[in-house]
């Protein structure tokens, strides 16, 4: 927010709903937690047995939300204690939703990223397929018209327009055939046959 104030970012930010609500919730924690630490902080110089400063308060806070409890401070005086739980609820609760905030803001990046990286992939494949002139035209089909009687490779790029010669499958003697049919389903084609 000061930066923003004093100038040094733009008058309009491209921001997507989920890192505009993780903003907003970023800093309803961190004003949750200093609100709470001052609470706390002043309950216990007023009532407590140990007055406790605002680092102690915002201490005590972090660590009740975090659900660590240490225990190495605790309220002393009724009015703490009766506040410790409405607190540390909605704390948790703010917590548990800047989380899941966070875990969609890395998915959006994360697919972002995968788009850019595909477009970028797609455009290198374009630019490396186009040609400027005749000469490179002519190279192009040379390099890739295949060797007479040469087999097209399974696992390389086939270019139906310009391969010109036509394969035949030839079948295999009759009796190659038969060998290889089970002999239920001979029964089957003599029946037919």
């Amino acid at each position: 927010m000061l930066g923003y104030f004093l100038g040094h970012y733009p008058q309009h930010f491209a921001l997507t709903d989920h890192q505009r609500t993780l903003i907003l919730q970023t800093m309803l924690f961190f004003i949750w937690l200093a609100g709470g630490g001052a609470v706390f902080s002043r309950v216990e110089q007023l009532y407590g047995t140990t007055p406790w400063s605002f680092t102690d308060g915002l201490y005590f806070c972090d660590v009740t939300i975090l659900t660590v409890g240490f225990g190495d401070l605790y309220p002393t005086h009724s009015i703490g204690r009766g506040l410790v739980f409405p607190y540390s609820v909605g704390g948790i609760i703010m917590l548990g939703l800047m989380i899941s905030s966070l875990t969609k803001f890395a998915k959006e990046l994360g697919s972002d990223n995968v788009v850019k990286k595909h477009i970028e992939k797609s455009r290198t494949r374009t630019i490396g397929r186009t040609v400027t002139n005749s000469m490179e035209l002519r190279r192009r089909v040379e390099e890739h018209r295949p060797l007479e009687g040469a087999r097209p490779t399974i696992s390389g790029p086939f270019d139906g327009v310009a391969s010109t010669r036509v394969v035949t499958i030839e079948e295999p003697a009759q009796s190659q055939w038969l060998r290889r049919v089970p002999t239920n389903a001979m029964a089957s084609i003599r029946r037919v046959g």
